[in-house]
């Protein structure tokens, strides 16, 4: 079975909802997409096709923010694939970050160092920092991107 990927984009309560599902218009700047499945050597390539092609669906955007609540299991060829693809996105301008993830990936980012080379300013707790990503993405290296402002109180994943 294929794990679910959906685009998602701000509902009128505020919530993220998958786009094409509820007819609901994208934006330009940002790209929001939620992986329900584990990030294993099986399932590796048919994320990176599915964010690479968000990616290229959406040239205007210049940050992806993958929420990570549906990710429970993050192997070495996940971890990899998504330090390469960081890395390769933060060099063509658009800057990657995280919401969401669960303590048992989060424990294996850290571990490999991937936490650290994304860097605590692009990993958040919570599937509504969406209303803390800014619109003017940073493309420096992703542990030395600044941090979204938020209207509301919102904490980076800690311990």
């Amino acid at each position: 079975m294929t794990p679910r990927v959906a685009i998602l984009s701000r509902h009128a309560d505020g919530t993220l909802r998958d786009a094409q599902l509820h007819g609901l218009p994208l934006s330009e700047h940002i790209i929001a997409l939620r992986f329900d499945g584990q990030l294993y050597f099986a399932n590796v390539p048919y994320f990176e096709d599915a964010l690479l092609a968000a990616v290229a669906a959406h040239p205007g955007a210049r940050q992806l923010l993958i929420v990570g609540d549906g990710i429970n299991q993050l192997d070495a060829s996940g971890e990899e694939m998504i330090r390469n693809l960081v890395e390769r996105l933060h060099a063509t301008g658009v800057s990657v970050v995280f919401s969401g993830l669960k303590q048992q990936v989060l424990q294996v980012m850290r571990q490999t160092g991937l936490y650290d080379f994304i860097g605590e300013d692009n990993m958040f707790r919570t599937r509504t920092t969406h209303r803390c990503i800014c619109s003017s993405a940073s493309t420096t290296r992703p542990s030395t991107a600044p941090r979204a402002r938020c209207a509301a109180p919102e904490h980076p994943v800690d311990g």
